[in-house]
């Protein structure tokens, strides 16, 4: 989801091509995302998961906050194992930071 509320819709070649067309606009080299902290609730065969995430770029051993946000993932189990159904995810901006029930206790 867009800061403004737009939601993109992308099949995995439209992800792969935005995806391209950001490394070659930005000449961004490498790119870890890493989870800060899971919420999981389930119920039955649903379970839903808000994990909240940083983006960062590695160069020559310096690491760069690019980005914090939260993904949202659905997932259904049909007894066998679980299944992805949907992934949303938007990024934290000034209007809208990262609630403090979705950050990691720090001691």
């Amino acid at each position: 989801m867009l800061p403004s509320g737009e939601v993109r819709e992308h099949d995995v070649s439209g992800f792969v091509a935005r995806a391209r067309e950001r490394i070659e606009h930005t000449g961004l080299q490498s790119f870890i995302e890493r989870e800060l902290f899971r919420r999981t609730e389930v119920f039955g065969a649903i379970a839903h998961v808000f994990s909240t995430y940083e983006g960062r770029t590695r160069n020559t051993g310096d690491s760069t906050l690019l980005v914090r946000g939260i993904n949202s993932f659905q997932l259904r189990n049909d007894g066998q194992r679980w299944w992805l159904l949907s992934i949303l995810w938007t990024e934290e901006h000034p209007q809208n930071p990262l609630p403090a029930a979705y950050l990691p206790d720090r001691p």
